[in-house]
């Protein structure tokens, strides 16, 4: 299985679209092994056991997540807006020169 990593928006404004996020970042791992791939969404996991809002433990999950990029064959960047987190995910993977498909909120791949 290809293995892909989801980049998706994690931040909110509220709880609630906090958990909204966390959410869509599930779906996208679903639409991901849906597509024949073994996804992994750092933002989904980490932050069940680190405190987001604790800048240590946020750049520590960041760096973690950023670590199994290495083991990955593309990114596949989700929703209609680019976080802050996001653009530092986007800017390895370039770096890494790994294959990025962007896809909006609906799932449909944008070319």
């Amino acid at each position: 299985m290809k293995k892909v990593y989801i980049c998706s928006p994690y931040k909110g404004s509220c709880e609630k679209s906090i958990a909204q996020n966390r959410q869509r970042a599930l779906m996208y791992c679903r639409f991901a092994y849906e597509q024949g791939c073994n996804p992994f969404a750092p933002h989904a996991i980490y932050p069940e056991f680190m405190d987001d809002e604790d800048k240590r433990e946020r750049a520590d999950g960041m760096r973690m997540g950023q670590e199994w990029m290495w083991a990955m064959q593309e990114m596949w960047v989700f929703g209609n807006k680019i976080s802050a987190g996001m653009k530092e995910e986007i800017k390895l993977a370039e770096l890494m020169e790994m294959k990025i498909r962007y896809f909006d909120e609906g799932m449909e791949e944008i070319t």
